[in-house]
């Protein structure tokens, strides 16, 4: 993604000259470098979706660090004056912060196997069986969901029971009215 940023920066009259070809040197490894810069530079559905999902996963997840404040912590942990947050997307659904990750993830992935990414345009791996790259790039990435999806979900039943264990009823009833875990009205 940074690369495409910087390849893109460098295709504007922004860029000084002499600074757009370093990033082009430095970054284009192909046999035909302006083929891959004119790939790379363009714009595609697919760059939008997987910018947008990068932001709204970063605005979520940041919007949780802001809500919970120093509550919001990487490790489970209940603090002495913890309350349960019962109000704005809470109200809806229980691990907004999940989503925000998730929705990262998945866009930052999108990068990978786009035909027009660095990765396969101007990297220089994906030689002249870019065909081969993209399959192998969508494994891993399926791989790659599919451990995360397993880790969140440990992370929400640990979470969860943590959070049952110290408000009781206070829980199970707000658990009740903001019944979705991670996706709002899917689950």
């Amino acid at each position: 993604m940074l690369a495409e940023v910087a390849l893109t920066f460098s295709a504007t009259e922004m860029c000084p000259p002499n600074l757009s070809q370093v990033i082009v040197k430095v970054l284009v490894h192909t046999a035909q470098p302006d083929l891959a810069f004119t790939c790379v530079t363009t714009l595609t559905s697919t760059f939008l979706v997987r910018v947008s999902l990068m932001i709204t996963g970063s605005l979520l997840h940041l919007y949780c660090y802001w809500v919970l404040g120093h509550f919001f912590t990487f490790e489970l942990s209940i603090h002495q004056e913890h309350k349960l947050m019962e109000t704005g997307i809470y109200s809806v659904m229980q691990h907004p912060s999940y989503l925000g990750s998730l929705n990262y993830f998945l866009g930052e992935q999108l990068a990978f196997f786009d035909k027009n990414s660095w990765l396969l345009t101007c990297s220089g791996l994906a030689g002249c069986n870019g065909y081969m790259l993209t399959c192998l790039l969508w494994a891993l990435t399926a791989i790659m969901v599919h451990t995360l999806l397993i880790f969140l979900h440990s992370c929400m039943d640990d979470e969860d029971t943590m959070l049952e264990r110290h408000f009781g009823k206070e829980w199970r009833d707000w658990a009740k009215r903001a019944p979705y875990r991670v996706v709002p009205w899917v689950y």
